[in-house]
C-alpha cells in the first residue's frame, strides 16, 4: 500500500501535460532547476497522514519516508529526461 504522498508522486508522472518539464534546450540539456518537484507533508492539521508516518511509539516510520523519497527521485528523474514531446515514446527508468 503505498502512502498518499508516493500516490500523487506516481501521478504526476502519469498525468500528461498537467505539470510538464520545459522543453529541453537547444542541445538536450536540462536545467537542475527544471527538473525540481516538491512535496509538503501537511502533518500538523492532516491527523490521517501524520497517523500513517507515526510509528506505535510516536516516532517517525523511517521506511515509509524512503519510500517517498524513492518515488520524489524518481519523479525528478523523470522530469529531468522526459523531452516533453507527446509524440515520442515516454522515458524509461529502471
Amino acid at each position: 500500500h503505498r502512502s498518499s504522498i508516493t500516490q500523487s508522486l506516481w501521478k504526476l508522472r502519469c498525468d500528461e501535460g498537467a505539470d510538464a518539464p520545459p522543453a529541453p534546450n537547444p542541445d538536450g540539456t536540462r536545467y537542475p532547476s527544471q527538473s525540481r518537484v516538491s512535496i509538503r507533508y501537511n502533518l500538523t492539521r492532516d491527523a490521517e497522514l501524520r497517523e500513517r508516518y507515526e510509528s506505535a511509539f510516536g516516532t517517525m516510520r523511517v521506511g515509509v519516508l524512503l519510500e517517498d523519497m524513492d518515488a520524489l527521485a524518481g519523479s525528478c528523474a523523470w522530469r529531468h529526461v522526459d523531452d516533453a514531446d507527446p509524440v515520442t515514446d515516454p522515458p524509461i527508468l529502471v
